[in-house]
């Protein structure tokens, strides 16, 4: 089953005066190993006729098939375009300087794409980063900020490591990770990742948790 997770793009953007659009985002969150990667590379190799940008904090990681991609720069700036229409960008600035690049165009070293043409920026945060100031910052109505829009919170879990802290924990049905809960409490789509691996019954148990948490 398909998640929709440009579904507030594609309604919104359709009907907006050309002056009033701004580049949509969506953050994709989750702890060490839960599975984020390989949702980007899959959104980055099957996009719904959309110009994406990726920006990655382990570029290498991303492991993207080498028959996608149709350039690379010749100034270790870190992107990637894609024979898709796609763009794979490295984190290796500040989110908000990278963000201000691909507005601007700063990553033009390829003779056949604009960069401006982007519909969509998605944006996987590290394991171990607390999507909150990131949030925060995404949604300022100010500065170079006030051209990008938040469209949505993507937070991936490993549901066989969640069910292990949540039997750890009894009583208190918590993990105890701040980050990995701020990273919960702050999605606004939860993919349950590893499903494969656990029992019906364990999968019940940490979709019922999350559904009280979020």
């Amino acid at each position: 089953e398909g998640v929709r997770l440009f579904l507030n793009y594609e309604n919104r953007s359709c009907f907006a005066p050309d002056s009033k659009r701004l580049l949509p985002v969506t953050l994709i969150t989750g702890f060490l190993g839960a599975g984020k990667t390989t949702l980007l590379n899959y959104l980055v190799s099957n996009k719904q006729e959309l110009r994406i940008a990726a920006a990655v904090n382990d570029f290498a990681a991303l492991n993207i098939d080498s028959e996608l991609i149709s350039n690379m720069d010749d100034k270790n700036t870190g992107v990637v375009a894609l024979s898709n229409g796609c763009l794979c960008c490295s984190l290796s600035d500040s989110l908000q300087s990278t963000v201000w690049k691909l507005l601007q165009g700063d990553y033009s070293d390829f003779e056949e794409r604009s960069f401006d043409e982007i519909d969509y920026l998605v944006i996987e945060t590290s394991g171990i980063t607390d999507p909150l100031a990131l949030i925060e910052l995404l949604e300022r109505k100010y500065g170079k900020m006030t051209r990008v829009r938040l469209d949505s919170v993507v937070t991936v879990m490993d549901t066989d490591a969640i069910y292990s802290e949540l039997q750890a924990s009894k009583e208190s049905r918590t993990i105890k990770s701040e980050i990995a809960m701020n990273q919960l409490r702050c999605a606004d789509v939860v993919l349950l990742n590893k499903k494969d691996i656990v029992t019906e019954d364990q999968y019940s148990l940490v979709e019922n948790w999350v559904k009280e948490t979020v």
